[in-house]
Formats: structure tokens, C-alpha cells, sequence
């Protein structure tokens, strides 16, 4: 029994003497933990360390922390790579499968819980230390477990499921799980990603999404096939899809509120990519809808692919063509404009709207600069009609 199938049968994730799968470094944080990494490290070879925010360089400042993560990566047995897109992807293109731990030090470890994985984040001096120790030892923490059912209607989409789910009185520092009814929820694996990287929106929250025929498909079609267990759990609550409608996140807001609720302002930057929102499934949609259409007069959108595959694959369907001819940036696969220190910024009197996760003051340039978060659907309505709008079909 893997220690996801033991935390929920207990109900509780029991964190003693973990020795995580993969410990994640980037560019943000990796050089500071390895300071405090030596030769006499005993979780090395579970090292993966990825150049993802900015690729290529920016500036000297940036040249300098990155060349510190090369460096290491000549000297050590860790695995390495750099501009192939955003780490937390990669992992799941290639690599994770259900039960594994992976711990980090930045907020979208949640992304792994998609693949059945159970992520842990660690402040920067905790990954070092269990880095040298090749374990964690913490508390440990309840299990909350969720069942979603039926499916969406309104306009309803999965990051406005986990918006709603973070309004939720979940037991605190605990690890949410999410089971599927496999009768009536389509829950395809783009959606998974997105939806448990938005559950770090504003905050951290450890999430789970049970394995199921839709992710073994997706393993075996990847070459990663593993026994097709049946996690059989009580859960606390039951989310009905039909319910759940489109929300936004408005600039510096911590709760989001309903599409129909927000008045229309004028935009002038949306950027689509990032750890939310640059799947292949979201550049196609992109590309599907841009057809025959073009970006708003004086609109400057920017479509980033999350992983080198996504882009090929984009390029090789003609989807590249189609915006361009629209009058859209499409971008190397990696964070961009989604965190405010690459390509993409807005001036203090300007407004955007991004499928990314940051609305925080200054995330996309200028500190006066407003940020909206939203649905796919709803960025690509504003890049036509230039504006977001309080009323969606």
C-alpha cells in the first residue's frame, strides 16, 4: 500500500520519514537551497532542477542565479533541463506516476496532484535540510476528500471550481483529495493540471486528485503504465459541476466573484500560458476561436505553450499560423508574463487579464497596473471585443 492509499484510508497524511521522489529547484529559489547542499547529500540523484521563468535571460542578475543551477548540475548526478518549458509540465509529460512525493519550495508543486502525486512545499532552509537528511519529517496532516459529480452548465470551468473550493472552511495546513464519479464528470487531464495548480491561488493548498481509467489511459499512452488500483474512500462533501458558474479574480481580490457581477472595464494585455493556462488544449481552443478573427485594435496578446511538446505540436497542427494571422505573440514555452519579471508588461494606466494565477499588485509590470484572472473563454472574448464584459453568454 502506497502512502496515498494509506492517507486515505486513515484520513490523514502521515508525512514521517518521507524521502520525496523529486525535490524541484528552480531558477526562483533552487540557487539559495543549494547553498546549503553538499557532496554529503543523501537525496542527490532525487534532485531535478529546471530553468523555467525566464528563458532566455533577461539580465546579468538573472545569468548569475542561473549559472549557479548549471554549475551544480555539471558537479552532481541531478537531472537537469532547461527551456524544455515549466517544470511542474515536464514532470507530468514524462515522468510522475500515482503515490509519488514531490517536494518543492514554489507554490505550483500543487500541479502534481493531477497525476495522483501528493506534493509537499518546503521553505527554502526545510528543502535543504531534507535534501542532506533524504527525508521529511513534519506533523501530520488531516485528509479532506472531496466528490465531484454531474457536469458543467453556464459556463461553468474547472478553475472556477477550484475558486469555489478555496471559499470553503478546509481543516487548516491539511491535504485536500478530490475523487471523480466516473457515471457523468468528464475530467479531462489538461483540466486536472490547471485545476490543482489554481488551488495555490493565494495561498497553498496541498490537493489530490484520485487515479482513475482517465489518468491510467493517459500514463499507458505515454509509455507509463502502472496497476490500475481503485482508491475506495468516505468522502466529506459532494460538489455538483451544473452549479459551479465562470467567475474573476479582480485585481488584488482573494476571493473571486461571478463573471456577471464585475463591471465592464476596457483591456489592453491578455496573456494565455503559464502553469494554467498554456496546455495544448488551450492553445487549440486559442487558435479554434482566433480563425478568421482578429485581436482588438491596439490589444498586444501573448500565447505561451507550458512545454517544448505543446509548442511542436502547435506548430505542426498550423494552430501557429492561425494566430499570427490574428495578430497574437506566440512565445518559447516558459512562465513569461505570467509572474511579471519576463516579456509582457503593462504600464500603471493599463489593465489585463491573464489565465495565469498572479493578480497581486505589480505581477505584470507597473505597480498601478490591474491584473484580472480569468477563464479561458472569458480572455479570449476580450481579446475581440477589447474589454471584459460583466455579461457572458
Amino acid at each position: 500500500m502506497n502512502r496515498l492509499e494509506n492517507a486515505v484510508t486513515q484520513k490523514r497524511m502521515i508525512y514521517t520519514d518521507i524521502l520525496p521522489d523529486y525535490f524541484i529547484l528552480n531558477y526562483i529559489y533552487g540557487d539559495r537551497v543549494l547553498e546549503h547542499v553538499s557532496d554529503q547529500a543523501r537525496a542527490l540523484e532525487n534532485i531535478w532542477i529546471f530553468i523555467d521563468h525566464v528563458v532566455p535571460s533577461d539580465s546579468v542578475e538573472t545569468d548569475e542565479k542561473q549559472v549557479k543551477l548549471r554549475n551544480f548540475a555539471r558537479k552532481y548526478p541531478v537531472h537537469f533541463q532547461e527551456a524544455a518549458g515549466i517544470a511542474y509540465q515536464l514532470l507530468a509529460e514524462n515522468h510522475l506516476v500515482p503515490g509519488q512525493v514531490v517536494a518543492g519550495a514554489g507554490r505550483h508543486i500543487s500541479s502534481c496532484g493531477a497525476l495522483g502525486c501528493i506534493p509537499v512545499l518546503l521553505g527554502e532552509e526545510e528543502l535543504a535540510k531534507a535534501i542532506m537528511e533524504g527525508k521529511i519529517e513534519r506533523e501530520d496532516r488531516p485528509c479532506f476528500h472531496i466528490r465531484l459529480k454531474g457536469s458543467f452548465s453556464w459556463g461553468g470551468d474547472y478553475w472556477s471550481l477550484a475558486m469555489k473550493i478555496l471559499e470553503k472552511k478546509l481543516p487548516a495546513r491539511g491535504l485536500l483529495v478530490i475523487s471523480v464519479d466516473p457515471e457523468n464528470t468528464d475530467f479531462p487531464m489538461h483540466d486536472r493540471l490547471l485545476f490543482c495548480a489554481a488551488l495555490s491561488q493565494n495561498g497553498f493548498v496541498p490537493s489530490v486528485i484520485l487515479p482513475d481509467d482517465t489518468l491510467y489511459d493517459y500514463l499507458e499512452e505515454r509509455g507509463r503504465a502502472v496497476e490500475r488500483k481503485v482508491y475506495e474512500a468516505e468522502y466529506d462533501c459532494v460538489m455538483d459541476l451544473s452549479e459551479i458558474r465562470p467567475c474573476v479574480l479582480e485585481p488584488e481580490a482573494v476571493r473571486a466573484v461571478p463573471c456577471d457581477e464585475i463591471e465592464t472595464t476596457k483591456v489592453t494585455s491578455v496573456f494565455i500560458g503559464g502553469c494554467m493556462g498554456g496546455s495544448y488544449s488551450d492553445i487549440r481552443k486559442t487558435a479554434e476561436f482566433m480563425k478568421g478573427r482578429q485581436a482588438s485594435k491596439n490589444m498586444r496578446v501573448l500565447v505561451v505553450p507550458n512545454t517544448q511538446e505543446v509548442y511542436l505540436k502547435a506548430v505542426n497542427e498550423g494552430y501557429v499560423d492561425i494566430l499570427e494571422d490574428a495578430g497574437i505573440m506566440l512565445m518559447n514555452p516558459h512562465c513569461s508574463a505570467c509572474w511579471g519579471k519576463a516579456q509582457g508588461h503593462i504600464m500603471d494606466d493599463e489593465t489585463a487579464v491573464t489565465t495565469g494565477y498572479r493578480n497581486c499588485r505589480g505581477c505584470l509590470g507597473a505597480e498601478k497596473g490591474r491584473v484580472y484572472v480569468v477563464p479561458l473563454n472569458t480572455a479570449l472574448e476580450c481579446i475581440v471585443t477589447g474589454k471584459l464584459e460583466g455579461k457572458h453568454e
